[in-house]
């Protein structure tokens, strides 16, 4: 039993609670929309490659934020269709949005691969706005998997390019992502000189979400320096303008940071007042992953104020809507969470029952991103040898044109040379005849 027991983690503060928001899962934001089915459906309604390809090209942004199954799924199909009828653009459309997917489900190698690849062609035809999204993605993979130099580099790259760009939003693009490499080696300052100049770039060019999604970061920063009132100030603002820009999604996530950095100031009634209005404003979204984890963030803290009974309720409605969602990881780390409740209040036998519970989750877990990998990696294999049959097919078809060439060049060459020797030999049969 005690063994068992020894697997619960040590506490230190709300440590499960969700502070930072994930930037790096969006390009721009440019509103709090998800993909419609309606637009998926007229993707697939689309009679000819060009017509799919750049619906594709309007949908991946909020497919990124919202499906990355189907952004995946849809993108491999528009790959092949792009293969088999020798359009490099669809091709290079489908695998900015296929890479885009495999790197956010942990595919980083294959999805910057990609990515690459797609970027060669847009470069070729010095389509700038492209690119600068595509050299931000790829910053994305390195960053996600942790490359924090690539991450870098790519990010500057994307800055770079945005310079370039008709569209003035790609020369500030990747400024957010940038940030938050320097937040994760500590460069503060950096970062918010960075994330000061996005604030002001975004505002100018209406983009309201991305001025909420800054402030955000900003306060985060504060926190992490230990100036709560500044990020306090921080996020109020970021609350502003999350309504001002009409996303529920970016005031939710503000409301939370807030609750937190009262959590840290010991005021128990606000942090259970902004816990309770992210809750809201979440379930109104119907982001199911977001409500789970606000009921997670209720129990955590509940469990801090000592409330056992309150927090027991909260982490159980999160791991329902968990279940309901098909949200496998967070269900989980959830009966990890009530197993520690459970074991901070002296109920060893359920902490126990919670704690197999969620060796058996993971299990599951583990086995589902095994089967993913695999059939992405089946996905990728079977594009590069499209690819390489094309490319054999083109050599031979060539080889084929070049040989019929040859023949009808020497066969000329020998036609006139065949005409010449008869010419000859007409006129020395003349020549004998008129000589007897």
């Amino acid at each position: 039993m005690l063994t068992i027991l020894a697997m619960i983690k040590e506490r230190s503060g709300i440590m499960r609670i969700s502070l930072l928001p994930l930037f790096i899962f969006v390009t721009l934001v440019t509103s709090g929309v998800q993909a419609q089915k309606n637009d998926i459906k007229s993707y697939h309604e689309a009679k000819d490659l060009t017509t799919r390809s750049k619906v594709l090209n309007e949908l991946w942004n909020d497919l990124i934020r919202s499906d990355i199954d189907t952004l995946t799924s849809i993108s491999y199909l528009l790959i092949v269709d792009g293969i088999k009828n020798s359009d490099e653009f669809a091709t290079a459309v489908g695998k900015r949005a296929m890479g885009s997917g495999l790197i956010r489900a942990g595919q980083t190698t294959e999805g910057i691969r990609l990515l690459d690849e797609a970027g060669k062609y847009f470069n070729g035809i010095e389509d700038f706005v492209a690119l600068t999204e595509i050299y931000n993605e790829i910053g994305n993979g390195y960053n996600l998997a942790g490359q924090m130099k690539k991450a870098e580099k790519y990010y500057l790259m994307s800055l770079d390019i945005g310079t370039e760009s008709p569209d003035p939003t790609s020369a500030f693009l990747a400024k957010v992502n940038l940030a938050q490499v320097y937040i994760s080696v500590g460069k503060y300052e950096k970062a918010i000189r960075l994330l000061q100049d996005y604030k002001d770039n975004a505002l100018k060019s209406g983009k309201l979400e991305s001025v909420s999604n800054s402030y955000s970061l900003l306060g985060t920063i504060e926190q992490i320096k230990g100036n709560l009132l500044l990020a306090k100030e921080y996020f109020e603002k970021s609350i502003r303008f999350g309504l001002k820009s009409g996303s529920l999604s970016q005031q939710a996530q503000a409301y939370n940071n807030l609750a937190i950095v009262h959590f840290y100031s010991g005021s128990k009634d606000s942090v259970l007042h902004y816990f309770n209005k992210s809750l809201l404003l979440r379930e109104k979204t119907g982001n199911m992953k977001s409500i789970a984890e606000s009921y997670m963030n209720l129990g955590e803290a509940y469990l801090e104020f000592g409330n056992f009974s309150l927090s027991e309720s909260n982490y159980k409605k999160a791991i329902q809507v968990s279940i309901e969602a098909g949200l496998v990881s967070l269900e989980g780390e959830l009966y990890g969470a009530i197993a520690e409740l459970y074991s901070e209040f002296d109920k060893k036998d359920l902490a126990i029952e919670f704690l197999q519970k969620q060796m058996e989750v993971m299990d599951t877990y583990y086995k589902q991103q095994f089967d993913r990998r695999s059939e992405d990696n089946e996905a990728v294999s079977s594009i590069r040898k499209m690819e390489y049959d094309k490319t054999v097919q083109q050599a031979y078809q060539g080889n084929k044109s070049a040989d019929l060439k040859d023949i009808l060049k020497y066969g000329v060459i020998g036609a006139f040379l065949a005409g010449l020797i008869m010419l000859a030999s007409m006129l020395m049969f003349r020549k004998k005849s008129s000589s007897t």
